[in-house]
């Protein structure tokens, strides 16, 4: 995907407007997912994708070094995120959000389970370790990177994610 990013901004003809639909095609089923992991949330998922790109395209000119959009967006996501989980109140009566997963398919029953218990799993972690994992998994991103996206020390970040990993493991199993 990383290739695509660089093929894209790469173009001779920059079009704000059509550079930033490309570069966000590419990457927002990732958004989603991290929002949605994060926030435990469909509704809430999208409103933070939206207000992240917004921000983003509003803001896309000031972006000296256009290939670090996908950091940058993800930076923009993980704060939205931060905010909106100050803001919600944990209730375990909240919907699943089950339309991440393609509920309709029925010879992918097994492997809907398995993504709906992981997902059950991630959800009882602490925030910070979610938003954590999630930017591993779905941005792809290394521990100093992370570090970086939230402004924490680099140890704190590896602590974090080999925590929430290992809880993951010990619930769910490998």
């Amino acid at each position: 995907m990383d290739e695509k990013l660089k093929e894209v901004i790469s173009k001779e003809n920059y079009d704000k407007e059509k550079v930033f639909q490309e570069l966000y095609s590419l990457l927002w089923l990732n958004l989603y997912k991290y929002a949605a992991y994060t926030l435990g949330s469909h509704e809430e998922a999208e409103d933070a994708v939206q207000d992240a790109v917004a921000l983003a395209y509003d803001n896309f000119e000031k972006l000296k070094n256009k290939e670090a959009f996908k950091f940058w967006i993800f930076k923009i996501l993980s704060n939205c995120c931060k905010r909106k989980l100050r803001g919600i109140i944990w209730s375990r009566k909240t919907d699943p959000i089950y339309d991440i997963f393609d509920l309709h398919e029925e010879d992918k029953t097994s492997e809907i389970t398995e993504s709906l218990d992981l997902y059950n799993e991630v959800m009882k972690l602490k925030s910070d370790e979610r938003i954590i994992l999630n930017l591993s998994i779905f941005g792809g991103y290394k521990s100093n990177e992370i570090s970086e996206i939230l402004n924490s020390p680099e140890g704190t970040v590896r602590s974090k994610l080999h925590r929430a990993l290992k809880k993951l493991k010990g619930n769910i199993g490998e």
